[in-house]
């Protein structure tokens, strides 16, 4: 779809909910391994571009979301490996 700004011939981003892509990526691969859970992980991250909240939905800009998922899986999983929880290996005080 397109979309004009100023004059300028732009494109619409295609935005989905969650659950609309994980239908979009199961059409273009049956066997997808692609989860809505997976989705919501990554979108409660900040992980995910192209998220804007609309009312109490998420949606996804579809374009950006594979874009993201050609380029950026070999960054994500290099990335949660490295994760740990804050304070990690520290003792804390326990307030009563």
């Amino acid at each position: 779809m397109l979309l004009y700004e100023s004059g300028v011939l732009m494109d619409m981003p295609r935005m989905r909910t969650l659950n609309a892509a994980v239908e979009y990526f199961k059409s273009q691969d049956p066997d997808t391994c692609i989860t809505k859970h997976f989705l919501y992980t990554e979108v409660r991250a900040g992980r995910l571009p192209g998220v804007i909240m609309a009312g109490n939905k998420y949606l996804l800009d579809i374009d950006q979301v594979e874009r993201f998922l050609a380029d950026g899986t070999e960054k994500l999983t290099a990335e949660r490996e490295c994760e740990k929880p804050l304070n990690y290996g520290k003792l804390r005080k326990v307030r009563v």
